[in-house]
């Protein structure tokens, strides 16, 4: 592993004993654990918010949009987001199952698994949270309410 610091310029890398990482950074990416001259993404904003979800009874099905807040940014920005189950931080990346329900067959035994999922996504204007909700003749999701960090990056996506 190599480290060394210039006139303007920081880098750690692993591999090779010589200076290439720190000279050339972009042609030896693999190498690089961070160099200060790339350009890396920043948080600019965080905001956590509590959403509610409503009870959903037996044989329906949900799907919901909540606007979280308006992240004012020129364009659609990248985001990252995490949410707080039971005490546990939960990352949401694409689709995350945030509660589940069973039905029974008449013996009692387990028969399938009815989730709750969220997704995070964004507009040019808010930051929006995407419920979508399967429940079975039979089965039911209690309401919940959910914690929902949003981190919102320098990075304009479109």
């Amino acid at each position: 592993m190599g480290s060394y610091q210039g006139s303007a310029a920081a880098a750690i890398w692993n591999g090779e004993s010589n200076d290439n990482p720190f000279n050339d950074p972009l042609n030896h990416l693999s190498d690089l654990y961070f160099h200060s001259a790339l350009r890396y993404p920043k948080v600019i904003s965080q905001r956590t918010v509590s959403v509610s979800f409503p009870k959903i009874n037996s044989n329906n099905n949900r799907e919901h949009t909540y606007t979280l807040f308006a992240h004012g940014r020129p364009g659609i920005p990248w985001i990252r987001g995490r949410a707080t189950l039971d005490g546990a931080l939960l990352n949401i990346a694409g689709h995350v199952p945030i509660q589940a329900s069973q039905t029974q067959f008449w013996s009692g035994r387990p028969r399938n698994v009815f989730p709750r999922f969220i997704a995070l996504g964004c507009d040019a204007t808010n930051v929006v949270l995407h419920e979508f909700a399967l429940c079975a003749q039979g089965s039911s999701l209690p309401a919940m309410s959910l914690s929902v960090t949003v981190f919102v990056m320098d990075e304009i996506l479109e």
